[in-house]
Protein backbone atom coordinates (compact mmCIF):
# COMPACT_ATOMS: atom_id res chain seq x y z
CA UNK A 1 0.00 0.00 0.00
CA UNK A 2 2.60 2.27 0.90
CA UNK A 3 4.76 1.80 -2.55
CA UNK A 4 1.51 2.84 -4.40
CA UNK A 5 1.21 5.64 -2.78
CA UNK A 6 4.61 6.94 -3.20
CA UNK A 7 4.07 6.00 -6.73
CA UNK A 8 1.30 7.80 -6.90
CA UNK A 9 2.87 10.85 -5.50
CA UNK A 10 5.47 10.71 -7.57
CA UNK A 11 3.48 10.87 -10.42
CA UNK A 12 1.12 13.88 -9.17
CA UNK A 13 4.86 15.82 -8.44
CA UNK A 14 5.68 15.48 -11.79
CA UNK A 15 1.82 16.30 -13.00
CA UNK A 16 2.35 20.01 -11.59
CA UNK A 17 6.00 19.95 -12.87
CA UNK A 18 4.44 19.50 -15.82
CA UNK A 19 3.59 22.92 -17.62
CA UNK A 20 0.59 21.94 -20.47
CA UNK A 21 -1.26 19.04 -19.55
CA UNK A 22 -3.30 17.58 -22.56
CA UNK A 23 -6.61 15.01 -22.04
CA UNK A 24 -4.73 11.70 -22.40
CA UNK A 25 -1.86 12.58 -19.96
CA UNK A 26 -4.80 13.58 -17.43
CA UNK A 27 -6.47 10.46 -18.15
CA UNK A 28 -4.03 8.46 -17.85
CA UNK A 29 -2.75 9.92 -14.28
CA UNK A 30 -6.93 9.88 -13.03
CA UNK A 31 -6.79 6.17 -14.10
CA UNK A 32 -3.72 5.52 -11.89
CA UNK A 33 -5.28 7.41 -8.91
CA UNK A 34 -8.45 5.51 -9.14
CA UNK A 35 -6.52 2.34 -9.10
CA UNK A 36 -4.10 3.03 -6.66
CA UNK A 37 -7.64 4.45 -4.45
CA UNK A 38 -9.51 1.33 -5.04
CA UNK A 39 -6.53 -0.92 -3.90
CA UNK A 40 -6.77 1.45 -0.81
CA UNK A 41 -10.02 1.35 -0.30
CA UNK A 42 -10.09 -2.70 -0.25
CA UNK A 43 -6.69 -3.20 1.68
CA UNK A 44 -6.29 -4.06 5.19
CA UNK A 45 -4.63 -1.13 6.97
CA UNK A 46 -1.01 -1.88 8.14
CA UNK A 47 -0.81 -2.82 11.82
CA UNK A 48 2.52 -1.29 12.29
CA UNK A 49 2.60 2.00 14.74
CA UNK A 50 5.11 3.31 11.98
CA UNK A 51 3.26 1.86 8.59
CA UNK A 52 0.46 3.44 9.27
CA UNK A 53 1.63 6.84 10.44
CA UNK A 54 3.76 6.59 7.17
CA UNK A 55 0.90 6.05 5.40
CA UNK A 56 -1.39 8.51 6.93
CA UNK A 57 1.23 10.90 5.87
CA UNK A 58 1.04 9.77 2.12
CA UNK A 59 -2.22 10.37 1.89
CA UNK A 60 -2.08 13.72 3.59
CA UNK A 61 0.63 14.96 0.88
CA UNK A 62 -1.35 13.33 -1.96
CA UNK A 63 -4.55 15.27 -0.58
CA UNK A 64 -2.76 18.58 -0.68
CA UNK A 65 -0.65 17.72 -4.12
CA UNK A 66 -4.96 16.76 -5.50
CA UNK A 67 -5.98 20.33 -4.26
CA UNK A 68 -2.69 22.24 -6.42
CA UNK A 69 -3.76 20.32 -9.69
CA UNK A 70 -8.04 21.08 -8.95
CA UNK A 71 -7.21 24.16 -8.40
CA UNK A 72 -4.80 24.06 -11.62
CA UNK A 73 -7.67 22.36 -14.02
CA UNK A 74 -10.12 24.85 -12.82
CA UNK A 75 -8.12 27.90 -13.72
CA UNK A 76 -7.54 25.77 -17.57
CA UNK A 77 -11.50 25.60 -17.75
CA UNK A 78 -12.22 29.37 -16.45
CA UNK A 79 -9.77 29.76 -19.38
CA UNK A 80 -11.40 27.90 -21.73
CA UNK A 81 -15.02 28.86 -20.88
CA UNK A 82 -13.40 32.22 -21.90
CA UNK A 83 -12.22 31.23 -24.96
CA UNK A 84 -15.38 29.67 -26.03
CA UNK A 85 -17.61 32.67 -25.09
CA UNK A 86 -14.95 35.03 -27.55
CA UNK A 87 -15.75 32.47 -30.19
CA UNK A 88 -19.77 32.66 -29.94
CA UNK A 89 -19.26 36.71 -29.76
CA UNK A 90 -17.25 36.32 -32.99
CA UNK A 91 -19.33 34.18 -34.96
CA UNK A 92 -22.36 35.69 -33.99
CA UNK A 93 -20.48 39.05 -35.30
CA UNK A 94 -19.30 37.29 -38.48
CA UNK A 95 -23.22 36.29 -39.07
CA UNK A 96 -24.60 39.37 -38.42
CA UNK A 97 -22.53 41.04 -40.77
CA UNK A 98 -22.76 38.14 -43.58
CA UNK A 99 -26.46 38.56 -43.04
CA UNK A 100 -26.42 42.71 -43.49
CA UNK A 101 -23.86 41.98 -46.60
CA UNK A 102 -26.25 39.74 -48.06
CA UNK A 103 -29.34 42.01 -47.77
CA UNK A 104 -27.13 44.95 -48.75
CA UNK A 105 -26.38 42.90 -51.87
CA UNK A 106 -29.80 42.04 -52.79
CA UNK A 107 -30.94 45.84 -52.29
CA UNK A 108 -27.81 46.87 -55.07
CA UNK A 109 -29.08 43.97 -57.66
Amino acid sequence: MRHDLEQLLAEEIKLIGETDWDFLRLEKWQALREEIFTRLHDAELPTAEDERTEVCRLIADLLRVDATIITRLQSRLAELSRHITATHRLRRSYDEASSHSAALIQQIV
